[in-house]
């Protein structure tokens, strides 16, 4: 099976002329003003352009099978907000895959927890191989 290298959520992920990826600002919280000390919907999003960058490494045998990256965003109660299935083309040595969002979950303070998973293509037997966890804070 595929070995991941490499899973952050960032900012910007520009992929150079020379294949090379360049990661800019790793995306560890997202802060949300809360006037008057009011309280958020828990479904509530904020508008914030960021990227999910993963980077693959193809084992002996790989390429004779296909795989899919899942994605999924858990709010601190552990609810699933967001749960999706990417092709995993293993061409190369090394196969990198950007994901790009527009909103991010913060109507509750605490860990929404990204996690990366792994399976064959066709399959519901994922593998959780990451978790990256992005604080949520309130500010007032």
């Amino acid at each position: 099976m595929p070995k991941l290298l490499l899973f952050t959520p960032c900012l910007k992920a520009i992929a150079g002329d020379d294949g090379l990826l360049t990661i800019v600002s790793i995306l560890e919280f997202v802060g949300v003003n809360s006037p008057s000390g009011e309280t958020f919907e828990e479904n509530s999003i904020v508008r914030l352009p960021w990227q999910m960058v993963s980077v693959w490494y193809k084992e002996a045998g790989d390429e004779k099978k296909k795989f899919e990256q899942t994605l999924e965003f858990l709010l601190p109660s552990g609810q699933s907000v967001y749960s999706n299935a990417y092709p995993l083309n293993l061409v190369e040595r090394t196969t990198k895959i950007r994901i790009d969002g527009d909103t991010f979950p913060v109507g509750l303070p605490g860990e929404v927890i990204v996690q990366v998973g792994l399976r064959e293509a066709g399959s519901t037997d994922t593998r959780i191989v990451a978790e990256y966890p992005v604080l949520v804070r309130h500010n007032s």
